[in-house]
């Protein structure tokens, strides 16, 4: 996700296929930073689009860049997606840094 992510708005990043990742990836591991928020709230990082999730995968305060580690299942055509949970209107850069992948047995 190359722009800011708008509150509710969910944005799908295509993981499986891009750099080292083979198409056929189920999961990802990484390290997800958050920067530059207009609010304090959530991110929920998952592998289908959900505009109000009930979880998250990193809380945090406004003004704090904040990162957690994380292990997320992609979705079949290996996206996964990033909802900013906050009030309407406000905005979050993220980092995705992937350090590893899964793949399903043979």
């Amino acid at each position: 996700v190359s722009s800011k992510l708008v509150a509710n708005q969910p944005a799908t990043l295509q993981v499986g296929g891009r750099a080292t990742i083979p198409l056929t990836a189920t999961a990802i591991s990484g390290n997800l930073t958050v920067t530059n928020e207009t609010s304090s709230w959530a991110i929920f990082v998952g592998p289908d689009a959900v505009a109000y999730p009930t979880s998250s995968t990193l809380n945090f305060v406004k003004g704090d860049v904040k990162a957690n580690g994380l292990t997320v299942s992609l979705s079949d055509s290996g996206a996964l997606s990033a909802t900013y949970m906050s009030s309407t209107g406000n905005t979050t850069h993220l980092v995705l840094d992937v350090t590893g992948y899964f793949e399903a047995a043979p």
